[in-house]
């Protein structure tokens, strides 16, 4: 049984695409955690927003909105990695094996 090894460009790959696979979700919860806050501000866009509790102040029914997580954190976290795989690694190596399929042997 032959053993490869990966070359550095796919170490590096796999480096980055663990570190997004952490720092994304981990941004996201650390600022749906700290909210409300700069960072929970600039990624309101992507929370989805609840009814909280009911609050009466002076007479007045004020209904609370909290933020919740959203769909859009796991696209945000899973398509950026699988679509630069798909392009920097498996369209190559799908390429060079239909050219090895025409070329005369």
């Amino acid at each position: 049984m032959s053993t490869r090894r990966l070359t550095g460009p796919v170490r590096l790959g796999i480096v980055l695409t663990v570190l997004w696979l952490i720092a994304c979700p981990a941004t996201y919860f650390v600022a749906l955690y700290l909210h409300p806050n700069v960072l929970s501000s600039n990624l309101q866009w992507a929370f989805e927003w609840r009814e909280g509790v009911e609050l009466v102040v002076n007479g007045i029914n004020f209904q609370e909105l909290a933020p919740g997580p959203s769909s859009v954190v796991l696209a945000l976290s899973l398509i950026p990695p699988l679509l630069l795989w798909g392009i920097f690694y498996f369209l190559p190596k799908a390429i060079a094996w239909i050219i090895e399929g025409f070329s005369k042997r």
